[in-house]
């Protein structure tokens, strides 16, 4: 089963909390991901137990990737080195942060980890996780 959490940002800020049976219905439920929502946040659970947590907020054409499973791993695009590149906003509706640049990754990278997660519950590999 699958517990999601979407804060969307159009007009005003507006929280739902969805229930799915199947990684099929939160795909149909969420596609595309990231459009117009700032911050998905996915729990993976077998009855009452947490299998893991995956958050993404969408900041223009960055996002940043966190998938809690027994820690905290953050996404980063190992081909990217260190920038001198303003900082990326983000928000997810009780505050609002900063990350670095190329501690963020592309919006089609961030789709690409959920979807990873969402059929295996790992971590895409293509990706750096802390």
């Amino acid at each position: 089963m699958f517990e999601v959490e979407i804060i969307r940002f159009t007009s005003g800020r507006r929280l739902e909390n969805l229930s799915f049976e199947s990684e099929a219905e939160v795909l149909e439920a969420i596609q595309p991901v990231g459009d117009p929502p700032t911050f998905y946040a996915f729990n993976r659970v077998k009855g009452r137990l947490s299998l893991s947590f995956f958050m993404v907020w969408f900041s223009g054409d960055r996002a940043l990737v966190r998938l809690d499973k027994h820690r905290e791993h953050y996404a980063t695009d190992s081909a990217l080195g260190t920038s001198d590149a303003d900082e990326v906003i983000f928000d997810d509706g009780t505050e609002v942060f900063t990350r670095r640049w190329d501690e963020t990754v592309t919006r089609e990278q961030a789709q690409a980890a959920f979807s990873h997660w969402l059929t295996t519950g790992g971590r895409l590999e293509s990706l750096a996780w802390s």
